[in-house]
């Protein structure tokens, strides 16, 4: 019989303290121990398993609720972290990937030729101006060559 520290958190925000529990040896897998802690109230789906010691690091489990209990034992860890990712946290970090910032845009720009606007045409010059500026516009198009 094993006592270890696990708490439940969904995104940021802690939904099970840190609680001490006690693992019996029918228990093998993270997933029976998460799903004693939260009563079935959380689905399994999007849920991460962290592990750590004292010092406050934690390890991502690849396997995730599926792992062996036993690796607990062998690498001598304490702390258990289960981490749910519900869809409402995805989407918000989705919104947040997408979402363009004033960085972005000036970049975006930067990336782009401006190109003063045409002149009324009164005077040959003017002519001149305009076939100039339609010009180069019409060759950016291609983009810039070097010869």
């Amino acid at each position: 019989m094993v006592h270890f520290f696990v708490s439940v958190d969904e995104g940021q925000k802690n939904i099970i303290s840190q609680q001490v529990i006690k693992i019996v040896e029918e228990i093998c897998t993270f997933s029976e121990i998460y799903e004693a802690i939260t009563e079935g109230v959380f689905g399994v789906c999007n849920v991460r398993v962290y592990v750590g010691k004292e010092d406050g690091k934690w390890n991502n489990l690849r396997e995730g609720l599926y792992d062996d209990i036993s690796l607990m034992s062998e690498l001598e860890l304490k702390y258990i972290r289960f981490i749910v990712h519900t869809e409402e946290n995805n989407i918000v970090q989705q919104n947040q990937q997408f979402e363009r910032n004033a960085f972005d845009i000036m970049m975006e720009h930067s990336h782009k030729p401006y190109f003063p606007s045409i002149k009324r045409e009164d005077t040959q010059r003017d002519v001149l101006y305009n076939d100039v500026i339609a010009l180069l516009k019409e060759n950016q198009k291609n983009g810039w060559r070097v010869d």
